[in-house]
């Protein structure tokens, strides 16, 4: 479970899609990472993760697998008036167990 993540997108382009994260979890353990590519939906890299991997596609469909096996399915999408990011996602654990969860990212004022 997370605590709190901050997200921060540097680059929105269809070609180069850049974000960074600086996630919390329940423990109070912080972790960057970013991760930067197409928004083609092809695996890539994620830094400051070992062994993790993510994709997104220009629909907003997106995955991240991390080194334990877990993988995270989600659907991103924007408000209509620009203001809010929505993450719809799925956790599934490499024994089976998953767990729904949204993520409401908002501008920081």
């Amino acid at each position: 479970m997370l605590r709190s993540v901050i997200f921060t997108v540097s680059s929105d382009k269809p070609d180069d899609l850049s974000m960074q994260f600086v996630t919390v979890d329940a423990a109070g353990l912080t972790t960057r990472s970013s991760w930067s590519g197409p928004q083609n939906g092809k695996m890539l890299p994620v830094q400051g993760m070992p062994g993790g991997m993510f994709g997104i596609d220009r629909k907003g469909q997106e995955q991240l697998i991390l080194s334990d096996g877990t993988s995270v399915d989600g659907v991103l999408s924007v408000s209509k008036d620009k203001g809010t990011l929505l993450l719809r996602e799925t956790l599934t654990t490499r024994e089976g167990s998953s767990y729904r969860q949204v993520l409401m990212f908002y501008p920081e004022d």
